[in-house]
């Protein structure tokens, strides 16, 4: 007779907690964040506390010795630790220091769920709790579609289409993951259905750059698709340098104004620009810290048409030091995936690349849903490399009976 299978009540708990977990991530999380305000924010924390009773109930997470020693030695983490811990430090000059605490709390907030799903999470997921990844980014992205044409007025630029703008951009990050997922299941029909969804999706919504952003992601990904090596070492160059190079851009983009449709706003922004830049010189290397923008703008302390991105935020707050670290994050970053995730690189690139494209572009610009975002993010490039393995069936001369 064949022998009875093993029943173990806390696995069987564990694999349903862990599922549940993924589905509030990758498939409420999309969706309800195109319509509610605080929906990334509320879903996250519950998402991971679900991985995190999964993975006490089975043990099934990495050895936390085996993860500290994988953290440590990555280059990109530490740059990224570095920068956190100079805007702490930043708190001691910054003009409002109790509301820059409690924004900097937050994020640490995030990061730390960030960590722990990292930590909860298996060796080995398994391919029906990654394949919710496409599904919710699939449902998010038809849901923005009907929207479009039965409520119009959810898509526009103000008002509602506040929180449908917020949930478009989580569907141009995840997107990402999932089509990497689906290629490398060779899936090749479904990834390309899911980029023509999102891309739909993205430009019926309220804001141009959303769909600019999946536009330069999807650019990516082919590049590093057709080419790893050089791919990579481009995207390596471009953003961080991107980066550090900021307090330049007035001068550089100067000429570029008198060939857009409203060169006075564009011409504006640069000169407000400009004008923060030299204003303190002395401020360019420690920042005004952290939080610092925020409330410069609120008291209307900046000249007019200043642009709120991130370039200008990471600047402005934490000077040339943070600027170094983000730089330095995202070079080493990027190195650590081409070794760590080859068959999901494409997909890194593209949602690196998207990610910073809406940075740049003032999405999520300090507001709670942005850093929320992109931990859900890594999460499902995390459990997406942790699916990648192979499992062989056993001859049938191998079975006992």
């Amino acid at each position: 007779m064949a022998r009875a299978p093993s029943i173990d009540p806390a696995k069987d708990a564990a694999a349903l907690l862990r599922r549940l977990g993924f589905a509030v991530l990758m498939v409420i999380l999309p969706v309800v964040a195109l319509f509610s305000r605080r929906g990334v924010v509320l879903f996250l924390p519950i998402g991971v506390a679900l991985l995190v009773m999964a993975s006490v109930l089975d043990w099934a997470f990495r050895p936390l010795r085996d993860s500290a020693e994988r953290l440590s030695g990555s280059a990109g983490v530490l740059a990224a630790l570095f920068g956190l811990s100079w805007a702490a430090l930043s708190l001691l000059w910054t003009p409002a220091p109790a509301a820059a605490a409690e924004r900097l709390l937050g994020l640490y907030g995030s990061l730390g769920l960030g960590a722990a799903a990292y930590l909860s999470l298996p060796d080995r997921m398994r391919a029906a709790n990654l394949y919710l990844i496409p599904v919710g980014v699939a449902v998010a992205a038809i849901a923005v579609i009907v929207t479009a044409f039965m409520f119009p007025s959810l898509t526009e630029a103000e008002g509602e289409g506040r929180s449908v703008m917020r949930g478009l951009s989580v569907l141009a990050l995840l997107g990402w993951p999932s089509i990497a997922w689906l290629r490398s299941r060779n899936r090749d029909l479904e990834a390309i259905c899911l980029v023509v969804a999102v891309a739909l999706a993205t430009l019926v919504g309220p804001e141009p750059a959303i769909s600019a952003a999946f536009a330069a992601g999807a650019l990516a990904y082919v590049v590093v698709a057709l080419a790893p090596e050089a791919g990579i070492l481009l995207a390596r160059l471009i953003m961080p340098g991107i980066v550090l190079l900021a307090p330049l851009l007035p001068l550089i983009l100067a000429p570029v104004s008198g060939f857009l449709p409203d060169p006075g706003a564009f011409a504006g922004a640069l000169a407000a620009w400009k004008s923060l830049v030299f204003a303190e010189p002395a401020r360019l290397v420690t920042g005004h810290g952290f939080g610092a923008f925020i409330q410069a703008r609120i008291t209307g302390a900046l000249p007019p048409g200043t642009p709120d991105i991130a370039l200008v935020h990471l600047w402005y707050d934490l000077g040339a030091v943070g600027a170094l670290a983000v730089a330095a994050s995202i070079w080493a970053g990027l190195r650590g995936a081409a070794a760590s995730y080859a068959p999901l690189l494409p997909g890194v690139a593209g949602a690196v690349t998207a990610a910073f494209s809406l940075a740049c572009a003032g999405v999520g610009s300090g507001q709670a849903w942005w850093p929320a975002s992109l931990v859900v993010l890594v999460i499902a490039f995390v459990g997406s490399q942790r699916g990648q393995f192979r499992t062989r069936r056993p001859r049938f001369r191998e079975l006992r009976v």
